[in-house]
């Protein structure tokens, strides 16, 4: 699976400054396809991360399970879908 799924990130922190900083942390694994920051109520402080390639996200999953960004440790797993 190439779609990573955050959970536990900072919901205080607007998307279009949470967006770029996922971008440079999971950027340095591989190319990314698409990053969602989610911002509706119920899905706060959630986001997906789509790469291009299977082996960058295993990388990134492995490598910053628990890593703290805006001062809460990010829970992440592979998505359910594609």
């Amino acid at each position: 699976n190439n779609t990573l799924y955050l959970q536990n990130l900072n919901e205080h922190i607007h998307p279009r400054f949470m967006r770029p900083e996922l971008e440079r942390i999971f950027g340095a694994f591989g190319r990314l396809l698409k990053v969602t920051v989610k911002r509706s109520l119920k899905l706060r402080g959630q986001a997906f991360i789509v790469f291009e390639e299977a082996s960058a996200a295993r990388t990134a999953l492995e490598s910053l399970q628990c890593r703290t960004i805006y001062g809460k440790s990010m829970v992440i797993r592979y998505a359910r879908f594609k």
